[in-house]
């Protein structure tokens, strides 16, 4: 599918200034619209692979799509963070877990890795096992694959209903792979993978074969490998605060709420600045929100880990070493992580007042994006300005999120006198004698008079920004 993008002139982020005399490279901050923000990270991410930083996992979602509309599905990745906290006695959901080792273990073939900053503090387990792929004729034996799958965190049951759950009847295993919307069947053959077909949960029937091999991804972060199932052991004997959980864990046996103990399980706790190829630039998409949201994320860890492990809760003595012990699963600092990659930079809403005299000073400071008036609903002075726009020559594309509205925008220009070309996708470079419409989830417009290029949608028409004209 061709993207976006290519409608575009390239505009370099080094064009937009920063503090540091108007060259924006590594470990430097530039300012740009939000409406913006999503183009220039595509045409960045044609220089080098990109781990985005949003302050939430709602803005996050929407520069994901946006991203996906510039540059295509295939070059975008989301790293999710846990629905829990470290020390929070819940586990995440299997689903997040897959999702999250799934990227990281193809984080080095990444485009863009989007992220919101709960996930980028959060402490990683390195991966410890190479991940299995099954497949017709694969030969492996039923029994290796139940520990196998066993060791991934899956649940033993009579019958698959859940996300992490496996069955056996005679040659048949029943899989509910973490990652996928149905169950999987394999039918063995002696110790030959004979048949792979998905099945409904409602009814227990196959209904399609896989096409393919599929990977089984694991749905704990943390696993009982020997080492692990020892230094439980230890714990348990150690601090009977902790003899429930740990003395299950030596065993063998999940927990739920493990995880608030993988400080003390782990001692090789990593982050995902860590994990990615030095190749790789983070960019901070606003980043005093984003400070601001690590620092109230680490509070509040702190609050649960201190609760968790209290004198009500345990009828004991305060356990300040063993909270001491516990506080090294916790969240990173955003200071720490900065200083541990080897390309740092952020785009923000703005510049802080000095950095903004600084670049007026010395002659540097160029405003490369501007934001669509807000109309309101005013489609007279929408087809005015698009009209005026047509005569300087300029490269024009409205988009709205569903082909209905697409269709109905396109009617309205149309009756004005505009002309109008309507689009699935950009195939090649577009001219500026018409109006070219298409359907994307892009929220915002923008215009870029040095380019001669605006970029326009039903929500700068009809709706009133969420952000302030400053963002």
């Amino acid at each position: 599918m061709s993207t976006l993008i290519k409608a575009f002139d390239r505009v370099e982020l080094a064009d937009l200034g920063s503090g540091h005399g108007g060259s924006a490279g590594p470990n430097q901050a530039i300012s740009a619209p939000q409406s913006a923000v999503g183009f220039l990270l595509a045409q960045r991410s044609a220089d080098r692979p990109l781990l985005v930083v949003a302050a939430s996992s709602r803005r996050a979602s929407e520069l994901i799509d946006e991203l996906k509309t510039y540059i295509g599905d295939e070059s975008v990745v989301e790293l999710p963070p846990w629905e829990t906290l470290p020390h929070e006695k819940l586990s995440p959901k299997s689903d997040t877990v897959a999702a999250r080792m799934k990227v990281i273990s193809q984080i080095s073939t990444a485009k863009v890795v989007v992220t919101s900053v709960r996930a980028l503090i959060q402490p990683i387990a390195p991966l410890e096992i190479d991940f299995l792929s099954l497949e017709i004729d694969l030969e492996i034996p039923m029994e290796s694959l139940l520990e196998h799958l066993t060791l991934l965190g899956f649940t033993r049951t009579d019958l698959v209903e859940r996300r992490g759950d496996i069955a056996l009847r005679g040659g048949i295993m029943d899989i509910f792979l973490p990652d996928q919307d149905h169950p999987i069947r394999i039918d063995f053959f002696g110790d030959q993978i004979e048949e792979l077909a998905w099945f409904t949960v409602a009814d227990q029937r196959t209904f399609e074969p896989v096409v393919g091999a599929i990977t089984i991804y694991p749905c704990r972060e943390i696993l009982l490998t020997p080492a692990v199932k020892k230094r439980a052991g230890e714990l348990a004997r150690e601090y009977v605060q902790l003899a429930e959980m740990a003395g299950k864990l030596s065993e063998g046996i999940y927990v739920d709420g493990m995880e608030s103990l993988q400080g003390m399980l782990r001692d090789d706790l990593t982050s995902i600045i860590s994990i990615l190829p030095p190749e790789f630039e983070v960019v901070l998409i606003d980043q005093a929100r984003i400070a601001s949201r690590a620092l109230d994320l680490v509070a509040t860890n702190k609050e649960f880990l201190e609760a968790s492990w209290s004198n009500a809760a345990l009828g004991a003595n305060a356990p300040t070493v063993l909270t001491a012990e516990l506080s090294g699963g916790g969240y990173f600092d955003l200071d720490q992580l900065k200083s541990a990659a080897s390309n740092w930079s952020s785009i923000d809403p703005y510049l802080s007042d000095f950095d903004t005299l600084e670049l007026q000073a010395m002659g540097t400071h160029e405003q490369i994006f501007e934001l669509l008036p807000e109309y309101r609903g005013k489609i007279d002075a929408v087809i005015d300005d698009l009209k005026g726009w047509l005569r300087d020559g300029y490269l024009l594309i409205f988009t709205a999120a569903g082909p209905g509205i697409v269709e109905r925008y396109a009617k309205i220009f149309q009756e004005s006198g505009l002309p109008v070309r309507l689009l699935k996708n950009i195939n090649s470079a577009l001219t500026r004698d018409a109006i070219y419409v298409l359907p994307t989830p892009i929220e915002h417009g923008f215009i870029i008079h040095s380019q001669k290029s605006a970029l326009l949608t039903e929500k700068d028409i009809s709706g009133v920004r969420s952000w302030s004209r400053n963002c």
